[in-house]
């Protein structure tokens, strides 16, 4: 990005004088000597206000200079990955486009607060589209948690699961078709209007970040690890970035998505 004023010169403890007083500017020493660390307020738009931080490690001195870079804020996407309640890395991801807020799973019902607060902090309780890959309690239970304990407006949600009943027969646990019977009649009466089934490689484009669906479930993959293999993969990306999102898929299900991606 071009810069956003100017190289400043850096006053040790104070504000940054003369003609860049109108970026309010501040700089202060960091206590461990590791440099100094200058914030800057610009209403870039004429209507919102970025602040940026920036810490040059090199300046040792109040001579020395340090050139303000603004942030490409037309293409910026922020990823959170959440923590998780249990003792192995359940998904839960949340994805910030410029104005967009997308969800990916969520984790466990366990996980639900973590993820409601942030949506409140980051979000104002708003999801604009709500991705799953398959319906394991530690996929969907945070969805479950926000549904009953939090007002979060979710705007839309996209899946392809198998039905409650094939999951019954082919659950490897009696326990395991629970939390997708919780789910089920939400997806069918309380958010009805806003689920949508997704289907192998349609794009939904969020600002300049896209989701592609790379596999969805297939009925006649039907093995022991049954709801593991349905899970949806998604392709996340922008012009700068990449990543896929693969729920709990197994070597099966695998050998599908590098098929239909060859």
């Amino acid at each position: 990005a071009e810069p956003l004023c100017p190289i400043l010169q850096i006053q040790e403890e104070g504000t940054l004088s003369g003609e860049y007083e109108e970026y309010r500017a501040t700089v202060q020493k960091e206590s461990d000597g590791s440099g100094y660390t200058m914030r800057v307020e610009a209403d870039l738009d004429y209507s919102t206000t970025y602040t940026y931080k920036a810490l040059d490690r090199y300046a040792l001195t109040s001579t020395e200079t340090m050139e303000l870079q603004t942030r490409d804020t037309t293409s910026m996407a922020l990823f959170y990955l959440m923590g998780t309640a249990s003792n192995s890395q359940m998904l839960g991801c949340v994805v910030q486009t410029k104005n967009n807020t997308l969800v990916i799973d969520g984790g466990t019902s366990g996980d639900g607060l973590q993820l409601v607060d942030l949506l409140k902090e980051k979000a104002d309780s708003k999801v604009d589209a709500w991705f799953f890959t398959h319906p394991h309690q530690d996929h969907i239970g945070a969805f479950y948690y926000a549904s009953q304990f939090a007002d979060i407006d979710v705007r839309k949600i996209y899946y392809n699961f198998p039905s409650v009943e094939e999951v019954v027969k082919n659950q490897r646990s009696p326990d395991e078709p629970d939390m997708w019977k919780n789910v089920s009649p939400l997806f069918e009466d309380k958010y009805k209007a806003q689920t949508q089934v997704i289907e192998k490689n349609e794009i939904f484009t969020f600002d300049d970040v896209k989701v592609k669906v790379l596999r969805v479930y297939n009925p006649q993959l039907v093995n022991n690890n049954f709801l593991n293999e349905s899970s949806a993969v998604y392709r996340i990306y922008n012009d700068k970035s990449s990543f896929l999102i693969l729920g709990d898929l197994g070597t099966d299900g695998g050998a599908e998505v590098m098929k239909n991606c060859a």
